[in-house]
């Protein structure tokens, strides 16, 4: 059972478990009610930023974008299925974490 709590936006294209897996390695940013509303995503093959754009009155969910291609030709926005296949034939770079409390 997941301890992190995710936007309901994020929870419209992936489910807790694929976000738990995702979280495992990624960098995430909380909203101010605790909720994980950004994921940072870096394999060998894609980095790509998982978020919720607050300001879209018409998205309803989630958007996947593209940060760095590492040499692969990936569009720049991402549908969960274009980045599912290639997050689960790459393998995850790890970022180093620094916790901020502001």
């Amino acid at each position: 059972m997941s301890t992190n709590k995710y936007h309901p936006k994020l929870l419209k294209i992936f489910s807790s478990d694929e976000l738990d897996l995702l979280a495992q390695d990624a960098c995430y940013s909380l909203d101010k009610d605790g909720q994980i509303n950004v994921l940072i995503v870096n394999t060998d093959k894609i980095m790509v930023e998982i978020f919720i754009d607050c300001e879209a009155k018409d998205e309803d969910h989630a958007l996947i974008t593209l940060l760095d291609n590492c040499g692969y030709d990936y569009p720049n926005k991402l549908t969960k299925d274009e980045f599912w296949k290639v997050f689960q034939s790459s393998n995850i770079v790890k970022f180093h974490h620094i916790e901020v409390n502001l």
